[in-house]
This record gives structure tokens, C-alpha cells and sequence, in this order.
């Protein structure tokens, strides 16, 4: 498992998926959604409010966590 954290947010890689975590209140962090990825992650980073996920069987994706006005959270591959 490993723990990157970009802004107010964490990404913690849990070998098959991926979790994001809000932590600009360290005192309660939030855990506002996850993703799995199709493929065994190898590496993670975050930089600029994405994540950027290595895969064994997929190569690469690049992950922004996004929520909207009816506070819908959802994280969304907006590379490949």
C-alpha cells in the first residue's frame, strides 16, 4: 500500500483500486470515493489535484477526483 498526497488530498494505491481521502482537516478526514483500475498498480503519484496511476496489465492512467453541485463524487479517468 502506499499514500500520496496532492493538495487537500490523499491517494492511497490498495494494489487493484485506489482511494481518495480529503484531508484538509487532519482532525476528520473523509474518505469520498475510490476506483478500481484494471490491472495490479505499481505506481502512484499525485501532482496538481491528479493521480497518476502505473498498471502492470493496463500502463497508465491519469485520475482527477471531481464532485459537482448536488455534491456527487466520483473519480474519473481523464487519461490513458
Amino acid at each position: 500500500m502506499r499514500v500520496v498526497v496532492g493538495g487537500d488530498y490523499a491517494y492511497v494505491d490498495q494494489l487493484y483500486d485506489v482511494e481518495v481521502i480529503y484531508v484538509a482537516n487532519p482532525a476528520m478526514p473523509l474518505q469520498p470515493g475510490s476506483m478500481a483500475v484494471p490491472g495490479l498498480i505499481l505506481g502512484l503519484a499525485a501532482v496538481k489535484g491528479q493521480a497518476y496511476l502505473a498498471t502492470f496489465e493496463a500502463g497508465l492512467f491519469i485520475v482527477q477526483y471531481r464532485c459537482n453541485c448536488t455534491n456527487f463524487t466520483y473519480l474519473l479517468v481523464v487519461g490513458k
